[in-house]
């Protein structure tokens, strides 16, 4: 797989351990645009990108067409942040009138879980539609990740689990609108030891004819799914 990491500036730390870890080579890392004409047959690639940024996002996508030579088979969106702070809150032992959840800071979790996911899924399933279709007509994948917060939110979860449960609502329009186009659509609703994955998949199908599919599975049993369905 040749791979490129669409993360925050501040990430590229990161991004280098987990070159490490995959004892991938430096000769075979690119770092932003300026990285490809050193790089010799380039596999991994990091692009400093917001998600919630359509220009950041079309710039990692064009990254991955010039170190790569040809458009995204598949986009993961993995990017997220979370707060806790109820519906109202008040300070311990204060008598003070409970305070009504910012709204600022719950439109912040929802622009970077729930619109940076769409940003990226939209933005990525174009270059997409480009690519030349396989036999089975699929020409790509992508895989959204949502949480059980989304069925099971907790105190103090509100805006998280808005957020996530968005994910989760817009994996089978987006299967349905993209199915045409021969790209799958998936979501993982994910648990600490125990994954739950909601699998939407798309096999070059009519539209009326999608088939939602669910498995209880451990990390590793939704590890081979995922290979398996890309």
């Amino acid at each position: 797989a040749r791979v490129v990491v669409a993360d925050l500036p501040n990430s590229q730390d990161n991004f280098h351990r987990l070159a490490q870890a995959q004892g991938i080579e430096d000769s075979r890392i690119v770092v932003g645009a300026t990285g490809i004409s050193s790089a010799k047959s380039p596999v991994l690639a990091f692009a400093a990108t917001d998600v919630t940024k359509p220009e950041q996002v079309m710039n990692a996508l064009d990254l991955a067409e010039a170190a790569f030579g040809e458009s995204v088979n598949a986009a993961i969106s993995c990017a997220g942040i979370g707060m806790a702070k109820k519906t109202l809150s008040k300070k311990r032992g204060s008598n003070d009138p409970p305070q009504a959840h910012p709204l600022d800071s719950f439109s912040k979790v929802i622009e970077v879980n729930l619109m940076g996911t769409f940003n990226m899924s939209s933005l990525a399933a174009e270059r997409m539609a480009q690519r030349e279709a396989g036999k089975d007509g699929a020409r790509g994948c992508i895989i959204n990740t949502a949480s059980v917060a989304a069925y099971d939110g907790q105190k103090g979860q509100i805006a998280y689990a808005a957020s996530k449960g968005g994910v989760v609502a817009m994996t089978l329009p987006m299967a349905r609108d993209l199915a045409e186009h021969g790209i799958r659509v998936m979501a993982i609703v994910s648990k600490r030891t125990l994954g739950f994955l909601a699998l939407l998949q798309i096999n070059h199908c009519p539209t009326d004819r999608i088939l939602p599919l669910s498995f209880h599975c451990t990390p590793q049993g939704s590890r081979s799914l995922l290979d398996t369905a890309t």
